[in-house]
């Protein structure tokens, strides 16, 4: 389980790309005062985050169980909680953006198929 920075949690928590960026350039500027104090709301925000993702995804579990898709155990709470863990590090790594562009152009690949499928020959 990767370790993260302040400026990691920059790029988790949803901010603004305009501030996101800004945060990311100024932060080291910053007083140690001020640092501090974004550091307590950043790592609250980050909890925030993590208890309602895993909550999501322990339901969407849960509804995996009922369908028949994924076996019901002891663990699937736990489970929920490293699948958010892992999605947290994709996005400090990039490949959570990547993931999403490659799904972005598959839908809008799907959408020219259908379309094609619509034009009268």
């Amino acid at each position: 389980m990767k370790s993260f920075t302040i400026k990691d949690l920059f790029k988790i928590i949803p901010f603004e790309d305009d501030e996101r960026n800004e945060l990311l350039v100024e932060y080291d500027s910053y007083s140690d005062a001020l640092k501090f104090e974004m550091q307590r709301i950043c790592w609250g925000a980050y909890r925030e985050l993590v208890e309602q993702q895993t909550e999501l995804k322990y339901q969407k579990i849960m509804l995996e169980v009922e369908a028949g898709t994924r076996p019901m155990n002891a663990d699937l709470m736990d489970e929920a909680r490293l699948e958010v863990q892992q999605d947290m590090e994709d996005i400090v790594s990039g490949k959570k953006e990547e993931v999403q562009q490659m799904e972005d152009l598959r839908f809008k690949l799907q959408q020219l198929i259908q379309e094609s499928k619509n034009v009268p020959k």
